[in-house]
């Protein structure tokens, strides 16, 4: 599941615009992180390719928050989808 993440976020992150990075990094630092077990830096919008594999499993569970009114409505559906199987295997592994 990682390398599929990994690849979205990627491909992403390359096509915001530098007004799109800024709202994103504002988005993660408002987030409420206090049901997650870490916190992600907003320099994920930068750095994003030297991060860990937490951090993208992260990322795969709030990125619908993060991204809602950033990128397309068909690019959003993919990260609902991805978000969705992420917590099903938190839930069922």
């Amino acid at each position: 599941m990682l390398g599929p993440v990994k690849y979205l976020v990627k491909k992403t992150m390359q096509k915001l615009s530098a007004a799109e990075k800024k709202k994103v990094r504002a988005k993660i630092d408002a987030f409420d992180f206090s049901a997650y077990s870490r916190h992600l830096p907003n320099s994920f919008v930068k750095n994003y390719a030297s991060c860990v594999g937490r951090d993208f499993k992260l990322w795969a569970q709030i990125a619908v928050f993060i991204l809602d009114d950033i990128i397309s409505d068909d690019e959003l559906q993919v990260w609902i989808y991805v978000s969705e199987v992420r917590m099903s295997h938190i839930l069922f592994y």
